[in-house]
């Protein structure tokens, strides 16, 4: 069962007025699975990529019943920067969401350590809802730096901050921005909002179960612990490391707060990497 029908279900409990265990993380206890093909973070070596290997599945995962969803907006603008940039997105993704054996994360954050992560979760999003009839969607929990309204070129406007508190659902200001993707912005809130209560986590969990893929950007793992609401919600974190920054002890202690948190750290992916192979070059091989 996933952590999102999990948290599903301890919402109808409480609503029932059922006792809910007391325990440090109601969403399970067995927080070391992840999906074939995924590598886990090596604590002596916390730079394996995810990117490496992987092949593809030939037909496309079986979609969710149809949900209404709200008219598009117009298309999202291209996001990968060149064929070598995309050529390493779309690895990521097949490898991720694609895998020919075993069982997909539904929902996945993105965390950046010493790195930006904005970018590899809207490229990610967008490749995959190339790839996938199925409904995308990608989330700005990033409150100290939103980005993903910059990468698809909308509005920063109402969106997650605004709405978690209230009593109107998420998906009213979900922004169609491919006939399969969906963008929900961070939100304009003076506050950071609050993502570790039960009303949270289980608005949280309604919005990303109208979705087939989810993929999160969330603020690094240094950042206060309650902007980590989401980490323990999903299915995994991916960790975004910058190949000519990122120290290794700087990935470790990243992977070690989210694993204190309750996450799990599916692996983690290089940005920044340098080719020897000029752009024109690499794109004739």
């Amino acid at each position: 069962m996933s952590r999102v029908a999990d948290a599903l279900d301890r919402s109808a409990l409480a609503s029932r007025g059922v006792p809910l265990p007391d325990d440090d993380h109601p969403w399970g206890d067995d927080l070391t699975e992840r999906p074939a093909g995924v590598r886990p973070v090596d604590e002596d070596n916390p730079f394996e990529p995810l990117h490496s290997v992987s092949p593809q599945r030939t037909e496309p995962p079986p979609s969710r019943p149809a949900q209404p969803f709200p008219p598009a907006t117009g298309p999202a603008a291209p996001i990968a920067k060149d064929e070598a940039h995309r050529a390493q997105i779309a690895a990521l993704v097949q490898r991720l969401f694609l895998p020919m054996t075993g069982e997909a994360p539904q929902s996945v954050a993105f965390s950046g350590v010493d790195a930006e992560s904005g970018l590899i979760t809207a490229a990610a999003g967008e490749l995959l809802a190339q790839q996938t009839t199925a409904p995308v969607c990608v989330v700005d929990a990033n409150f100290a730096a939103p980005s993903l309204h910059t990468h698809f070129d909308v509005p920063h406007t109402t969106g997650l901050s605004n709405l978690i508190a209230s009593g109107d659902p998420l998906f009213n200001v979900a922004r169609q921005v491919r006939p399969n993707l969906w963008l929900l912005a961070a939100g304009t809130a003076a506050e950071r909002p609050g993502l570790r209560s039960d009303a949270a986590r289980a608005k949280l969990a309604q919005f990303i179960a109208r979705f087939e893929y989810v993929l999160i950007d969330i603020e690094p793992a240094s950042a206060p612990i309650d902007a980590h609401g989401l980490a323990a919600l999903v299915d995994g974190v991916v960790l975004v490391l910058a190949a000519d920054g990122t120290r290794r002890d700087s990935a470790r202690r990243a992977t070690q707060a989210l694993h204190a948190l309750g996450a799990s750290v599916l692996g983690a992916v290089l940005t920044n990497r340098r080719f020897p192979i000029p752009d024109p070059l690499y794109r004739r091989l």
